[in-house]
């Protein structure tokens, strides 16, 4: 089981620095209470408004590369849509917008096969 201390250790030996939001990601991940990268991010954002779904996924990453194991269980979940509305989400989901937007970006050459995710920000 992985501490805190070994963690960030680790990922500033990797030349990785730890800001405030990294760190809240870190205790988030290693709490393991959260299955996949969105449930990551709803946790945090609770706590720090200005974390985006983009830097969990990056943050996930990290901890995957150095081998902690709590963060491996975001490959199912790299894929739909979020509305955002200053830091809050208010609503996630819609498949049909996903596959749309998908088959455009296949379409022009932008992906292949890969799943993303798409966030929408309402000003």
């Amino acid at each position: 089981m992985w501490q805190k201390e070994q963690v960030i250790k680790e990922l500033r030996r990797r030349g990785k620095k730890i800001t405030a939001q990294r760190s809240l990601l870190i205790d988030v991940i290693l709490a393991g209470d959260c299955q996949s990268c969105k449930e990551i991010y709803y946790e945090a954002v609770q706590k720090d408004k200005s974390i985006g779904l983009a830097t969990v996924y990056r943050m996930v990453h990290m901890m995957e590369e150095i081998g902690v194991s709590q963060a491996g269980q975001c490959k199912n979940c790299m894929q739909g849509v979020s509305f955002v509305r200053r830091g809050e989400v208010i609503d996630q989901g819609h498949e049909d917008i996903y596959n749309e937007i998908k088959q455009i970006l296949q379409k022009n050459g932008y992906i292949d096969q890969q799943d993303f995710t798409v966030t929408i920000v309402i000003d």
